[in-house]
């Protein structure tokens, strides 16, 4: 058994996590979005309805998704946010007042024998139908990765159509794709009449042909969701927002109606046959309008407009950009002894550091003194304090003053009763 159940994020990573999450709470404030925060444990009978609405879809991939939970009681573990959010009270509130609100947190799925646990962020408009709406989804996810200095985005958007002009199309795919039957793989040919939809995504050579020459559901949207899709074309393009219209896009699940929209961007990947490197496109975020859905979880008749993206792909989208300008920069006191007992003296100045909002690495153990220049770039600090017996019998330090580089720029002695004066006038010279 394959169990990813346990996701520990280790101290070197952190900071990533923490650059991640605030860079996306300053722009969701910017866009006045508030925090939801669901509970990880959520109602298996949220689940049984989410899972009878995909079936009067013929959407067995929500199946796949929906019965991992089912392994519990009365309660499970959420696989996803979306139909958390429309499991609260935000769902009734948005009747009467739109909600704008935003999750982070772990996610659980269980696909056979395999369990994942990952981190998603998503972000959801509730109770508004406007078309203002779909575009400030895209923009908000846009300009989130781009704060994360990923700025080669592509954007692909689609129609789904709505309920009236959504299964013509799904007939005449399966039409199509009947009369071409010999010509698909055996796994489109099994999942045909349930999903017709995989086709578009399949990796054979022969379905790719197929799919390429089968219909297009926007040559059967309705007038009014051909309206609808005209007019977004139209706002993305009047402010200055690119993008492609791939008619093929496919989404994981049905439930979606009318907008659905790719984020991508470019990757680097290794071909093992002549070790060169080439560039794909990587999906990053995905999302789109779904108020079938939550008129359908809700009882209500609640528009519902947003997007999500697993951090952890990110994370790795970002150490291979590698957006150094991007990267977190803290000043930092690095206090450490090469004489013993100064222990109390060590704990003093560490304690005065902390009144101070001064970030500080205390090294515990005493040090030989060819070992001091090495803390800096161990530890990449500004400045490091070097208690010495012969110095402090005179009230005194040593202070090692180092640049972004950890290059040491000055070596001075201070009385300990001018040290903050020092520190603080050093910090206040370093620009970040």
């Amino acid at each position: 058994m394959n169990n990813n159940l346990i996701n520990n994020i280790m101290p070197e990573e952190i900071e990533t996590w923490y650059f991640i999450e605030n860079s996306i709470k300053r722009i969701m404030n910017l866009y006045n979005f508030k925090e939801f925060r669901p509970s990880i444990l959520q109602l298996n009978s949220l689940y049984k309805k989410y899972f009878d609405f995909s079936q009067e879809l013929d959407d067995k991939n929500i199946q796949n998704k929906i019965l991992h939970i089912k392994d519990l009681d009365e309660y499970g573990l959420r696989p996803e946010g979306t139909l958390a959010v429309l499991n609260s009270e935000l769902a009734q509130n948005a009747i009467t007042k739109s909600q704008k609100i935003f999750y982070t947190g772990p996610m659980f799925v269980k696909n056979n024998d395999n369990y994942l646990q990952y981190h998603q962020i998503g972000a959801e408009i509730l109770g508004s139908d406007n078309v203002i709406s779909d575009i400030e989804i895209v923009q908000l996810a846009k300009t989130i990765f781009k704060e994360l200095g990923i700025n080669d985005l592509f954007l692909e958007i689609n129609s789904f159509g709505c309920e009236k002009c959504r299964p013509k199309y799904l007939n005449a795919l399966k039409q199509f794709i009947h009369l071409n039957r010999n010509e698909v793989c055996d796994h489109c040919k099994k999942h045909l009449d349930q999903e017709p939809l995989v086709i578009l995504n399949c990796l054979n050579q022969s379905c790719k042909q197929i799919s390429n020459m089968a219909p297009i559901n926007l040559d059967y949207l309705c007038n009014d969701c051909l309206e609808n899709f005209t007019k977004i074309k139209k706002l993305l393009s009047n402010i200055g927002t690119n993008f492609t219209v791939n008619p093929n896009l496919s989404l994981n699940f049905n439930y979606y109606s009318r907008l659905v929209f790719n984020l991508t961007t470019n990757i680097n990947s290794q071909n093992q046959t002549n070790n060169s490197i080439k560039q794909n496109q990587k999906i990053i975020a995905t999302g789109g309008r779904y108020n079938q859905l939550a008129k359908y979880t809700t009882q209500l008749p609640l528009a519902a407009v947003g997007f999500s993206f697993n951090i952890e792909s990110v994370i790795e989208i970002i150490k291979q950009k590698n957006p150094k300008s991007k990267k977190p920069r803290l000043f930092s006191v690095c206090v450490c002894s090469v004489a013993d007992s100064m222990e109390l003296l060590i704990l003093q100045v560490t304690q005065e550091l902390h009144s101070y909002d001064i970030h500080t690495i205390i090294i515990e153990n005493k040090i030989d003194i060819d070992q001091v220049n090495q803390l800096s770039k161990l530890h990449e600090c500004n400045i490091i304090l070097v208690f010495r017996e012969d110095l402090i019998r005179d009230a005194k330090l040593m202070v090692l003053t180092y640049n972004h580089n950890q290059e040491k720029t000055n070596q001075d002695i201070i009385l300990l009763s001018d040290l903050m004066d020092d520190i603080l006038r050093k910090k206040k010279s370093i620009s970040y």
